[in-house]
């Protein structure tokens, strides 16, 4: 269960039942139909009727406050009737009101003000950045780290913010108010707004609404509380006419006033007279078309002229963060130096003003600067998060004073962020959080001014990738998407005639971006790309020129042909990887670059796993190991947390195939051990879609160990862990990982299937293989075709045999054939093998239910083709149970041919059998299986019963 989860059980909240819990349920328990209709019934009423009212539970107090937008405000002012109003709304039954006015006259101040105010009647007093999805995803987040601890380091973030949106919030005893600040598509709100439990309030420009919300418009203030602010936050005493005359010009306008009081109580030997003079030459400057009200343009020309006088580039930094999200925007990002010298606003009447680069070069100049505009009320600093906050409307005032040079300032902005992006990684994640929001802000001005640059393109890519890697497709693929572009017309623009070195990084760059979007991508087009470009980087980075530039081209070049080489048939693509990764370890050396040098092993390792497993023997598999052991070398738990736990994932993933390859255990524990140890670092609650990958790889250690013991726990335990998988791996967001877990679940069902009385679990792993096999298609994923076929005629021939027909018996031997078309044995000799082995095994059933000797010589035929492959120096133990099938197959031959009288010929199939039985239980003794050890003994007391029913030999002389 996730931290969530668990948080809401301690708490006793109702939370509606997930299907794929149902479907838990079902396979743990295996009602009968009956029963398994009434479960799934209640389960689907109980989420029809939408998600039940919470039973009260005790919330800490005081309430859970964002304290970084709600507090007390000794300057808020009047709008006594506006906070009856909304009071009064919630009161009579609205769930949503909305504040609705113009630009400037306190939206926000007011939402805030009264959320401060009424915030002991709720759980939870919240505000979300609303003038985008990814503002409310982050701001839903940051609320969830506030309810339980870790919340802010998951990895799908968006399902993150569903989560507290559907389950905590509905969950608590009282109401929870949300702030939907700056709201611009009303469509969001909706969307976003949780299902019950909650009131929202939403400050919007907007002046019609489709309906479903209670509208409290907001005008200017009266003038009598225009001049109790002016007088009271700009240090006026008793100042009257003056006072008045400036409330006058300003239009009572909130925004406007906040500015010119600002302005007055920093410059005390300035009268309103003086300052309302001062600004009039303004009024009539502003901006064609602008978005702001004139008196806002003024009273902001006015401080920042002020701002500039008394710290020199004030302006200018001004002007980068108006490229940015106007909510905490990063102390750091105003500190980056850039490289165009030339970026100084122009300032009116001729004032000069300091230049970025000047300014940001000095860490005195910037804070006094960023003291200077906090101070006007030009920018607000939180010094908890050591970030500032601008209003939208000053932003828009200050791009309108760079308008000549706006793509030049893009530029320096988009800089500014490429230089904070950390590394990426999974130890970096949390540095990405603050950054992103204001890179999609900067991203929206470069397209929107056409700008294209190298910086650019990182950003996209970096941001792109991060997003992807957060479980947010919909927002990182178009990033993704632009930066390719980006990058391919800068091959264009810049060739490799006239700039070789320059035009590698960019095919290596658009690799990179390539394989991110290839990785999520059903097809292999953007896979084969990446590989083309990569491949053209090295044409210009050669060992000799660039050593450590040709090594990480090869080892992104295994990558993508890795990936790709996981969808094909054969291993000549994992071949291929394997060799690229030891290229680049050539100089990615554990001396000179160690965590490289572990990361390069961990996709050696990687390579090798996928292709041992496609080979008979195990030299490929030992080396897979022996790369993810020294990868821990490095990647420690300690210095890597994240890293390690995907090293012993890998591990554990090699373990587990070698262990199926042996007999014995001791491989498989470690498998499970290795598993369950990357789970303390992989948890569901901070990166969900790699906890589901381990708990896959758990179930399949833990399937192919119940395989080998007579009880069902560790099957019971398969079964839990693949469908736990399932909760985060869904179709919807990775179709191809969905389908290879529920074919493994449908192998564990199956196995757990043929223990148990009934057929409910077999039915379920039926249902289970169909599933794969709807995204699994020959087309897309041939060989992930071809296995779940391979696993779809297992469970129907396992269900035919319960049954008196042939119809599930003829379906697995259709399934069988059909895998047998893909799988052959020049491609994949031991899944050959097996499928010729289960095929036999149908083949002999339904022989046995008709009459003639062509299905049993077929099943007979089929097991002999198994064992070419299944020998024993390669997999003992799978050579033993084949040679037992083979066993099994001659002994019903043999019954059939005495029957029709072919006496000689039934003496040589039983001897046969005999001999083929005998030799599998010497294997089985040596393993300790001896659930296997009883069941070829039956095979070999079934064999001496015919020879005695036949009239060939006397009893007890069946067996050397």
């Amino acid at each position: 269960m996730s931290v969530v989860t668990v948080g809401a059980l301690e708490r006793g909240i109702r939370r509606s039942p997930y299907r794929e819990t149902i479907d838990l349920l079902l396979a743990a328990l295996a009602p009968n139909e009956e029963q398994a209709a009434e479960l799934i019934a209640a389960a689907e009423a109980e989420r029809r009727k939408g998600r039940p009212a919470p039973e009260p539970l005790p919330m800490p107090d005081p309430t859970v406050l964002d304290t970084a937008a709600i507090r007390s405000n000794a300057s808020f002012t009047g709008r006594t009737e506006d906070l009856v109003a909304i009071e009064s709304a919630f009161e009579g039954g609205a769930e949503v009101v909305a504040l609705s006015g113009m630009g400037g006259v306190g939206k926000t101040t007011l939402a805030r003000e009264y959320a401060w105010r009424a915030r002991e009647r709720y759980a939870v007093a919240w505000r979300l950045a609303a003038h985008t999805e990814a503002g409310i995803i982050a701001d839903l987040i940051r609320l969830g780290a506030n309810l339980v601890r870790g919340f802010e380091n998951v990895e799908d973030q968006k399902a993150a913010a569903l989560e507290v949106r559907d389950h905590l919030l509905p969950g608590l005893a009282r109401p929870v108010l949300l702030i939907f600040d700056n709201l611009e598509d009303e469509a969001m709100l909706w969307e976003w707004r949780p299902p019950t439990g909650a009131r929202v309030l939403v400050t919007a420009r907007m002046r019609t609404w489709s309906g479903g919300a209670a509208v409290v418009p907001l005008g200017v203030w009266s003038r009598s509380e225009a001049l109790e602010y002016l007088r009271r936050e700009g240090d006026l005493g008793d100042a009257g006419d003056g006072a008045d005359a400036l409330a006058e010009a300003l239009g009572d306008l909130p925004l406007a006033l906040a500015h010119a009081a600002a302005y007055l109580r920093a410059t005390r030997t300035v009268s309103p007279e003086v300052y309302a003079a001062r600004i009039a030459r303004y009024l009539g400057r502003t901006p064609r078309g602008a978005e702001y009200e004139r008196a806002v343009f003024a009273t902001f020309q006015a401080a920042l002229a002020q701002a500039e006088e008394d710290a020199p580039g004030s302006a200018a930094l001004l002007c980068l963060a108006a490229f940015f999200a106007p909510d905490a925007i990063p102390d750091e990002l105003l500190r980056r130096v850039p490289e165009d010298g030339a970026l100084r606003p122009v300032l009116p009447d001729g004032q000069e003003s300091a230049d970025l680069r000047t300014t940001a070069a000095d860490p005195i100049l910037v804070d006094e600067a960023l003291g200077a505009l906090d101070r006007l009320s030009l920018m607000t600093y939180a010094p908890a998060t050591k970030s500032f906050s601008a209003h939208r409307l000053v932003q828009a005032a200050a791009r309108d004073l760079i308008a000549g040079a706006t793509s030049n300032w893009i530029c320096a902005g988009v800089a500014a962020i490429a230089d904070a992006f950390p590394e990426m990684g999974l130890q970096n994640w949390s540095g990405f959080d603050p950054l992103v929001p204001h890179a999609l802000v900067v991203v929206k001005h470069a397209t929107d001014a056409k700008v294209d640059n190298t910086a650019l393109r990182s950003v996209l890519s970096a941001c792109g990738t991060y997003l992807f890697r957060r479980g947010r497709d919909a927002e990182g693929r178009p990033l993704l998407e632009h930066a390719v572009d980006g990058y391919r017309a800068a091959l264009q623009e810049y060739p490799r005639e006239r700039t070789p070195m320059e035009w590698a990084r960019t095919q290596h760059n658009l690799g990179i971006a390539l394989t991110t979007l290839g990785e999520r991508d059903s097809g292999t087009a953007r896979l084969e790309e990446a590989v083309a470009a990569f491949r053209a980087a090295l044409g210009e980075h050669s060992r000799e020129s660039v050593p450590l530039e040709w090594a990480r081209t090869q080892r992104n070049l295994g990558i993508a042909v890795r990936k790709l080489g996981e969808r094909e048939i054969g291993t000549a693509g994992l071949e291929e990887a394997a060799a690229a990764f030891r290229a680049a370890l050539e100089e990615l050396t554990r001396e000179r670059a160690p965590m490289e040098w572990a990361t390069t092993q961990q996709h050696l390792g990687s390579a090798l796993w996928s292709a041992g497993e496609r080979e008979s023997g195990t030299a490929r598999l030992e080396a897979a190991a022996a790369a993810c052991r020294a990868a821990l070398e490095e990647l420690t738990r300690e210095r890597a947390p994240l890293e390690w736990a995907w090293t012993q994932h890998n591990l554990a993933g090699v373990l587990w195939r070698l262990g199926e390859r042996e007999g014995g255990t001791a491989r498989l524990e470690e498998a499970v051990a290795a598993c369950r140890a990357a789970l303390e670092e992989r948890t569901r609650d901070r990166v969900p879609l790699q906890w589901a990958w381990t708990q896959s790889n758990l179930g399949s250690a833990l399937c192919a160990l119940g395989e080998r013991e007579s009880g069902t726990a560790r099957l019971e335990e398969a079964v839990a862990a693949y469908s736990a998988a399932l909760e985060e791996h869904t179709r919807v967001r990775v179709p191809l990982g969905w389908a290879m877990i529920q074919h493994n679940l449908g192998d564990a069902l199956r196995t757990l299937g043929e223990r148990e009385s009934g057929t409910a679990r077999l039915e379920a792993a039926v249902a289970a293989c169909r599933a794969a096999l709807e995204e699994r298609t020959r087309e897309r994923e041939p060989v992930g075709w071809a296995m779940s076929q391979h696993n779809l005629g297992d469970a129907l021939r396992t269900l035919g045999e319960r049954e008196s027909g042939t119809a599930r018996l003829e379906g697995a031997v259709a399934a069988y054939r059909a895998a047998l078309e893909v799988c052959t044995r020049e491609r994949e000799p031991l899944e050959w093998a097996r499928i010729q082995g289960n095929l036999g095994n149908a083949l002999r059933t339904l022989g046995e239910r008709e009459s003639g000797t062509v299905r049993l010589e077929e099943a007979v035929a089929a097991w002999r083709a198994a064992i070419e492959e299944l020998t024993r120096e390669r997999v003992p133990l799978e050579w033993a149970r084949t040679q037992h099938g083979l066993a099994d197959a001659l002994i019903a031959l043999g019954e059939r041919s005495a029957a029709i009288g072919q006496k000689n010929l039934a003496y040589k199939q039983f001897r046969e059998a005999v001999l083929a039985a005998e030799a599998a239980e010497v294997v089985f003794n040596e393993s300790a299986v001896e659930h296997l050890v009883h069941a070829v003994q039956r095979s070999v007391e079934r064999s001496r019963r015919a020879y005695e029913a036949a009239g060939l030999v006397s009893t007890g002389t069946a067996r050397r």
